[in-house]
């Protein structure tokens, strides 16, 4: 049935010649896939017609339609890329290729030890992700065949467990959902991101379907009324138009009552749960409808957007506005000709038109309007683990965004949060280096204020080159965002010179011991991963490769190995014991083993647990094997006392800003005292905090406070 639609619709935009190369890679799929089939137990070969059939319905080229019925042929059926390339062309292969899953052929791999060694389900899907992103900027096609077969899978996923459902549904509304809005595909946006609702929250998902249906009539009266009075007024000025109402799909009400219900306004106050569009012949007539609606409506002040003068990077183009319509509701209006609607409907799809030429020509004609989406993927290539690129394409190419000028009028597009140091690097990188103030809308501010929607920033650099500051990639200061401007800073000072690189880390080293008040064990340090000695963890430190949070990490577990006390008990790392929690367990005096090493448990007669190292000699050489049981250290719940000595110049107000940066993260004080010395003073405070890395990021907070000239710890 969906093959006869397929072929249905492609007959209506494509010549025979064309038609019958996608008929040859249909039966290609049908043999391959014959014999398979899906988990709902439908035959597989529905899968990549349904995928085809979609992308037909947006007219794509033969190209496009062939390799989505062929996309799963390497991945299932063994079929390599070479027989792709010589039966059905080079496009058709890159196109399989780059949406075909990467090859895990052992999961359960053997490492170097000759251990096994499972390689993590995340990483994978990190790496898959990866790949397919990679691809996409060479052919923008890959992520549309990607889309279309997410959707189908979303549509079909009650076939998998709920575990497997969870995964997918929030890979989609992370990943997917977020690329079809930034391609500005809007159809396939709110498809995807619906489908992820129903299995993400479905209870929610359950209560707004019945919200919606209770009180739709009323809805859709009250909007047929406007329509109406719309209608009657453009007639009179001889405009004629489309109008009709559309409804907002279940996701995008669910996060606006989620906005409203902060408001203090219940359900049933929200009218702009159905926008009402107007489509007209020419951009004139867009800007003369704009006029007739807010002579009839009050127009809502900040709610009006001119997407046709600025056009979205996606081309999206469109008049928005929100009036105050009858009874006092807000109502929204979208007014844009035929072929932005084409354009807002399935985005970059839509400037993919089919056309009889060579696909190198349609290729090279919209490569153009997909530079701007390129150079975002491009930021990121550089960013080393596959985990780390997916988090960084999440938060600063498809998170939410904000439109900032610059000086001259031109737009940057930031993840929201992003900083006037985001800001610098993204408009040059040597700006980024040298930046030493910056204005938002002529006012000056602090680097690490966050930038709004709208605002006008103007950087001011150093006469002469300068370049970064370590403490601008101390995540706990917040002077940079996105990872486009941790990595250029990074790569700065990765240039400098090993010897300045290891002076800068050996003064943090130095600064941080004497502040925490532990000496690094540099024994200890080689034997940490990726650091031969304490010369190679100073050089990270210096170049910022190792952050001073990473240092605090591996200072809490040198802590832990010194057995520091608190109350006079000594702090016992919690240990975990698998599958038999319950039962006490203490550390084995023939190992002593300390915090972060290997670990097993031997289940002894008494029932208890005795904790060893995972090599020692008394598990190795145990006669009953069978009582060893698995266990991890835990966390360590208890409070650590630390008192701590600010010297600083004395000023109004200087103890409320200390106290300020203690209290904002949830430590308690329990002693404070302030001593005067004429201009200057010494507060001692005592803390309990959970440890050594909280501990390092208040000192970090304290000292970026004016006046602070140096802070430690006392015990």
């Amino acid at each position: 049935m969906e093959t006869n639609l397929l072929i249905k619709q492609l007959k209506a935009y494509m010549s025979k010649s064309k038609l019958d190369f996608v008929k040859e890679a249909l039966l290609f799929a049908q043999k391959n896939h014959q014999n398979q089939f899906r988990k709902s137990g439908d035959p597989f070969i529905d899968h990549p017609v349904s995928t085809a059939l979609y992308l037909a319905n947006m007219r794509m080229d033969s190209t496009t339609i062939a390799s989505a019925l062929l996309h799963d042929v390497i991945e299932d059926c063994g079929v390599t890329k070479e027989e792709i390339n010589e039966k059905f062309g080079l496009h058709v292969a890159n196109l399989v290729d780059g949406v075909t899953k990467l090859k895990i052929n052992n999961p359960k791999a053997k490492n170097s030890n000759g251990n096994i060694q499972v390689i993590d389900t995340e990483q994978i899907r990190a790496a898959n992700l990866r790949k397919i992103l990679t691809a996409m900027s060479d052919d923008v096609r890959v992520i549309l065949i990607k889309l279309a077969d997410r959707l189908h899978n979303m549509l079909t996923l009650e076939a998998l467990k709920k575990e497997n459902q969870v995964k997918i549904a929030q890979e989609t509304l992370d990943i997917y959902a977020p690329l079809a809005h930034r391609l500005g595909i809007w159809d396939m946006k709110w498809r995807l991101e619906d489908q992820s609702f129903k299995y993400l929250m479905p209870e929610k998902y359950k209560m707004i379907s019945r919200l919606i249906s209770r009180k739709r009539v009323q809805r859709e009266s009250y909007v047929n009324k406007a329509i109406k009075e719309i209608q009657a007024e453009i007639v009179k000025s001889q405009i004629t138009g489309n109008i009709y109402g559309r409804p907002k799909h279940l996701y995008s009400i669910y996060k606006k009552i989620e906005r409203y219900s902060s408001q203090g306004k219940q359900f049933d106050e929200i009218y702009d749960l159905i926008a009402i569009r107007i489509i007209v012949k020419t951009v004139p007539e867009c800007y003369s409808t704009l006029g007739i609606i807010h002579n009839l409506w009050k127009p809502i002040p900040g709610e009006f957007d001119d997407y046709i003068a600025n056009p979205k990077d996606s081309m999206y183009q469109s008049l928005h506005t929100t009036v105050m319509c009858y009874e006092g509701y807000p109502v929204e209006i979208q007014i844009r000709t035929e072929e932005m609607h084409l354009t807002a409907e399935e985005g970059i799809a839509a400037h993919w038109a089919y056309k009889e030429e060579d696909n190198d020509t349609i290729g090279h004609q919209y490569k153009s309007k997909m530079n701007w989406f390129n150079q975002l993927l491009d930021d990121q290539r550089d960013v080393d683990e596959d985990i780390d690129y997916i988090n960084s394409i999440k938060k600063d190419v498809l998170g939410d965004q904000v439109f900032i000028y610059t000086p001259k009028g031109e737009i940057k597009t930031l993840p929201v949060a992003a900083t006037p140091l985001d800001f610098a690097y993204e408009v040059h990188t040597e700006l980024g280096h040298d930046c030493v103030s910056a204005l938002i809308n002529g006012k000056t501010v602090s680097l690490e204020t966050s930038l709004k929607n709208g605002d006008t920033v103007e950087i001011r650099k150093s006469r002469n080159p300068r370049g970064p500051r370590l403490d601008w990639l101390n995540p706990d200061l917040q002077f940079v965002t996105t990872s486009k401007a941790k990595l250029k800073i990074r790569q700065w000072f990765r240039k400098q010179e090993r010897e300045s690189n290891i002076s800068r880390g050996n003064e943090i080293i130095k600064k941080e011991s004497y502040k925490l008040g532990i000496k690094i064990n540099e024994k200890e340090v080689a034997l940490l991963p990726g650091f031969e000695n304490i010369s190679d963890l100073a050089e990270q430190l210096g170049a910022g490769e190792t952050t001073i949070s990473q240092l605090a990490r591996f200072l809490e577990k040198e802590l832990l190995k010194t057995s520091s006390k608190v109350n006079g008990e000594i702090l016992q790392p919690e240990v975990i014991v698998m599958g038999l929690n319950n039962l006490p367990n203490k550390i084995s005096k023939c190992c002593n083993p300390v915090f972060d090493q290997e670990i097993q448990g031997y289940l002894t007669r008494k029932n208890t647990v005795s904790i060893h190292v995972s090599n020692c000699s008394y598990l190795r050489y145990s006669v009953e094997p069978e009582r060893i049981v698995n266990v991890v250290w835990g966390t360590n719940n208890q409070k650590l006392q630390v008192k701590i000595q600010v010297d600083a110049d004395d000023r109004i107000g200087l103890l409320r800003d200390i106290t300020s940066v203690v209290s904002g993260e949830n430590i308690n004080i329990d002693f404070l005292k302030s001593t005067d010395f004429g201009k200057t003073t010494k507060i001692d405070i005592t803390v309990y905090t959970s440890g050594i890395e909280q501990l390092s990021r208040i000192y970090s907070r304290i000292e970026a406070i004016p006046g602070v000239r140096e802070i430690y710890r006392l015990n």
